[in-house]
């Protein structure tokens, strides 16, 4: 567990208005669930030292050209609902997921070979319950939760810098952000909450640069 995201996870619990009192008992419902977490991590061992496309779900700076024009060649990981963005014909990589995104597409997916990472956090225990039996095993889980033990911790915070912790613990030999716009937060729900996520995300991806991870963003060459 790295210093930084240690600090990072005590004054995101005390400086936002989140559930994190269940984020604990969340992550250990996940892991109580049946998963195939050794064998897909031996299959996604394949991917290290190659270039990863990562993407997020900032609609308005990306269309689907760009996808099809960057993802030659690379690893495709895709955060959550961003799944939304891809052609039909599509199918990733890898899906980053705290199943808010579209499930139906995500099965799918799953069932066509992509590799699902789950998240647990204080709010999405129903959605665990729900979701999770129908993946038959086929996912990893993760927690935000410093120190949980028996359960990946990415060390990240939202679906996009997740993906791209995953990507870096994959030894991702350069990475790619589509749909990453960490000022112009977009949808329903709290904006003024979403641009605290969006800022707390930059502050993570930035920091694996500062580890030496390669990362550009397009349409932007820097975060």
């Amino acid at each position: 567990m790295s210093q930084f995201y240690e600090n990072l996870y005590n004054e995101i619990s005390s400086s936002l208005n989140l559930n994190f009192s269940g984020d604990g008992e969340s992550a250990e419902m996940l892991s109580r669930y049946r998963n195939f977490s050794t064998l897909i991590w031996q299959r996604l061992g394949r991917y290290s030292g190659r270039d990863f496309l990562v993407l997020g779900n900032a609609r308005s700076t990306i269309n689907t050209k760009d996808i099809e024009e960057f993802l030659t060649g690379k690893i495709l990981v895709v955060a959550d609902s961003a799944i939304d963005m891809l052609p039909s014909w599509m199918v990733p990589h890898i899906v980053v997921s705290d199943l808010d995104g579209n499930m139906d597409r995500i099965l799918e997916c799953v069932m066509q070979g992509t590799s699902l990472f789950v998240h647990a956090h204080g709010d999405n225990m129903d959605k665990i319950r729900k979701f999770v039996p129908e993946l038959e095993g086929k996912f990893i889980p993760t927690t935000q939760v410093p120190g949980q033990k028996g359960i990946y911790n990415p060390e990240g915070f939202t679906d996009g810098d997740r993906a791209v912790r995953i990507a870096s613990d994959l030894g991702a030999s350069e990475m790619m952000l589509l749909g990453f716009d960490f000022s112009n937060p977009t949808g329903k729900g709290n904006l003024r909450m979403k641009s605290n996520k969006l800022a707390i995300a930059r502050r993570i991806i930035e920091n694996e640069m500062k580890q030496g991870a390669k990362i550009r963003r397009f349409p932007d060459t820097f975060l």
